[in-house]
């Protein structure tokens, strides 16, 4: 799962062209816009590859990205990272 601030659609691109950056491919992309906010949930599912922890390293350092999330299968969040960092296990 993504947080990240919403200020143009790009960031839906920029999203996926990290992940293709890295050779990985995407099984599915879902976001989600809050609009008082401006904040936007992605949720991208993709299957586990070499590329896909430095991918998702990566992301976390992207601008208008607050956090990213990796989920289980059942959508419980197993370690957040947030510019580089990791944050913590099981963060919300």
């Amino acid at each position: 799962m993504v947080i990240a601030s919403y200020r143009d659609p790009g960031i839906i691109e920029r999203t996926a062209a990290n992940f293709r950056r890295l050779w990985i491919d995407l099984d599915r992309l879902c976001y989600r816009r809050s609009g008082e906010n401006c904040i936007i949930e992605m949720t991208v599912s993709s299957d586990n590859s070499d590329n896909l922890a430095y991918s998702i390293y990566n992301l976390s350092k992207m601008v208008d990205v607050e956090r990213v999330s990796i989920l289980d299968s059942d959508d419980n969040i197993l370690l957040t990272y947030s510019g580089g960092e990791v944050l913590g296990e099981g963060l919300h």
